[in-house]
């Protein structure tokens, strides 16, 4: 079971949140980490410099095509915090919904205009660990919940697809 991120390395971002769960999820064998940063080798290289990177997670950059991690997630996080940003969109969140992958997403913002709680994923404030936590493992521990989130994320991808948007525009400008 592997849990994705894909972001900047910015604290704000929920990066160190990441990080704590990875060392909290250390006695799982079967749940890895993989965070997927944008960032150079030298901001990465500094980045964590003072931070104890955990044995299980995967850190992997200068990614060209997003498709190859969202390929290997099991479910994508995006755990910026609440209180240091808002997400207005949440692109990563909709393109882990259209490869059929369960989100855990703040519980404001953009995110939670795209994520119903229980039904694509879960709306989680990442300063909550202990609700992080049990996020994930529920989703890691039952396939069958999983499957439901990945259909139901794939129907909210579809209904937000370009082709989708270019339809309703048409038909506002196209109704008489």
């Amino acid at each position: 079971f592997r849990v994705c991120m894909l972001c900047s390395l910015r604290d704000y971002k929920g990066v160190p949140e990441l990080l704590r769960l990875a060392h909290q999820l250390a006695d799982r064998p079967d749940i890895e980490f993989e965070l997927v940063v944008s960032d150079e080798a030298p901001a990465v290289s500094a980045y964590f410099a003072d931070r104890d990177r955990p044995a299980n997670l995967v850190l992997t950059q200068g990614l060209t095509d997003a498709s190859i991690a969202y390929a290997r997630a099991s479910v994508v996080v995006n755990l910026s915090r609440v209180d240091l940003c808002e997400e207005t969109f949440g692109l990563t969140l909709l393109e882990a919904m259209a490869f059929g992958i369960p989100v855990i997403a703040p519980p404001v913002g953009g995110p939670a205009e795209l994520v119903q709680h229980g039904v694509q994923g879960y709306l989680v404030d990442s300063r909550n660990a202990d609700a992080l936590r049990q996020a994930v493992l529920a989703l890691a521990g039952d396939e069958a919940l999983c499957m439901q989130m990945s259909h139901a994320g794939r129907a909210v991808a579809r209904r937000l697809s370009p082709d989708a948007f270019q339809a309703a525009i048409r038909r506002a400008v196209l109704v008489p």
